[in-house]
């Protein structure tokens, strides 16, 4: 009975206000509103008698305003010419501001309206006010229809590099998870970025079926089996994972966050990561004295595409190839540095490969000597073997070591280089498969990045590979004067020659 009279006392207001013809008039050009009204009435149909109350419908448009405007300059230059903007900027003007006032005022009459309603019947409220937030959130998707378009034409296009743009991302992942009928409709889709992150239609198995999710670089590696069949002897480098960290740190790799973190709340950012490595930093390693960083896995598995999701950059344990030929070639030179040996040969290990190339099978080297022994250029291999063979004078034999180090060094980072390089496109060019499923899935091209970065490493191993001739002749001039200066019994000469090859 209270509703009722309620709902009574609303109407004969209404009506008494909608009977006001020179009011509405005057609010109607002022406030910008548009409005419908029926009078009330009376009436009989087969001997009853009817009685309308009337009624009215009232609308007030929406409108947005901008009240500043910039657009920045923008030249572009190509071969057929230069397109110049240099910028423009607008502010809202009185009228707009007049305009804008009027609307608010108008806006806020459908309120007052709502708050009635809600008075009488509050279930009606309820349904209106969700038509209300679906509408606005409609038109708030109106406003990035290209993006929308975008998102949708790559989502039919399959494989696509990853992205870092966590705008574009989430808009494609909303599309996708429509299209896959994982959700209704694309406005649950895209409800789900307003209230739950950029990230919310995001599975946290994504990287199990995509290779753009997790450590791109990383999810493509496992996904092409690199390490499980082992296309790649990661020995040399230390392991299957510091082989990866080297990779990494010479080719950069995306992150799109998929695992989840119960300390935090919040979307896990999605991050590319630049490459910080050069085929320098391959050669060198960490210089005596110095530090050297790389990218590291906080956590490493090979049967978990999802793993090494957490990338920080750590001291570098990588000693490079020069000090990795010196170890092979003499033994470990602990004389200036504990660690990692040091980059001048200062004693030879009676169990090295120099050791061997002299007494022959009397030494027996390593699987890893070995292998290494076979893969040094026959030229320098004969020269070291005819050097060691042809004088007693240690100093002699450490300079012409010292001298064919840095050439052998270079042509190893060389090679490695080409490994990871060849390691890297097959795994992206490889059909994907899922470690956990062992089914087939969405494989990610290489970024442009990543492109670039592996354009820049195999340009500088084919500059060290071209020049192996020329470097392995002038070795062997080398060795030849070594020889000279040792049947001149010149020891001296050969100290200071070995003082200048080190420096």
């Amino acid at each position: 009975m209270k509703h009722q009279k309620t709902l009574l006392s609303l109407v004969l207001t209404l009506a008494l206000v909608s009977t006001n013809t020179a009011y509405a008039k005057s609010i109607d050009e002022k406030l910008d509103i548009m409005w419908n009204q029926t009078q009330a009435s009376t009436h009989r149909v087969n001997g009853a008698y009817g009685v309308s109350l009337g009624g009215m419908s009232l609308r007030s448009p929406i409108r947005n305003w901008t009240v500043v405007s910039y657009s920045p300059p923008n030249i572009k230059a190509g071969c057929g010419g230069i397109d110049a903007h240099f910028g423009s900027f607008s502010f809202i003007s009185t009228d707009n501001i007049k305009q804008l006032m009027r609307n608010i005022i108008s806006n806020s009459t459908g309120y007052a309206i709502s708050l009635a309603l809600a008075a009488v019947c509050e279930k009606c409220e309820s349904k209106m006010s969700k038509m209300h937030e679906i509408t606005s959130q409609l038109n708030a998707f109106s406003s990035n229809t290209c993006r929308l378009s975008q998102a949708a034409v790559n989502w039919v296009n399959g494989k696509i590099n990853p992205k870092a743009n966590n705008e574009s991302q989430s808009d494609e992942e909303a599309v996708d998870k429509t299209m896959s009928a994982e959700l209704h409709d694309i406005y649950e889709s895209f409800s789900n970025i307003f209230k739950g992150g950029t990230n919310a239609n995001r599975p946290i198995n994504a990287h199990n079926h995509d290779t753009r999710y997790g450590n791109n670089l990383f999810n493509t590696y496992v996904s092409a089996k690199v390490f499980r069949e082992n296309l790649v002897d990661t020995k040399l480098y230390g392991g299957d994972q510091q082989f990866f960290e080297i990779a990494m740190s010479l080719i950069g790799t995306n992150i799109m966050r998929t695992v989840s973190d119960s300390a935090s709340k919040q979307d896990k950012q999605d991050d590319y990561k630049n490459p910080i490595w050069t085929f320098e930093n391959l050669f060198e390693g960490t210089k005596t004295g110095n530090s050297l960083d790389i990218m590291s896995c906080i956590d490493f598995d090979t049967d978990n595409a999802g793993s090494c999701q957490k990338v920080k950059n750590k001291k570098n344990e990588w000693p490079g190839t020069e000090r990795i030929v010196i170890e092979l070639l003499a033994g470990k030179q602990t004389e200036v540095d504990s660690v990692k040996g040091d980059t001048h040969i200062y004693s030879i290990d009676p169990n090295s490969i120099v050791a061997y190339l002299k007494y022959g099978d009397e030494v027996k080297l390593s699987k890893k000597q070995l292998a290494f022994l076979s893969s040094i250029p026959p030229t320098y291999r004969e020269s070291l073997t005819y050097l060691v063979r042809s004088t007693e004078n240690e100093a002699i034999v450490r300079a012409g070591m010292q001298s064919a180090v840095k050439d052998i060094a270079k042509q190893l980072a060389a090679h490695l280089a080409k490994e990871i390089i060849w390691t890297t496109r097959n795994a992206y060019n490889a059909s994907p498969v899922s470690v956990s499923t062992s089914k087939a899935k969405q494989g990610a091209k290489m970024t442009d990045e990543q492109e670039k970065a592996l354009a820049r490493l195999e340009a500088k191993a084919d500059e060290v590979l071209n020049n192996v001739k020329q470097e392995s002749n002038a070795f062997t001039q080398n060795v030849n004067t070594l020889i000279e200066l040792s049947h001149k019994n010149q020891s001296k000469k050969a100290e200071d020659l070995l003082k200048k090859v080190q420096s």
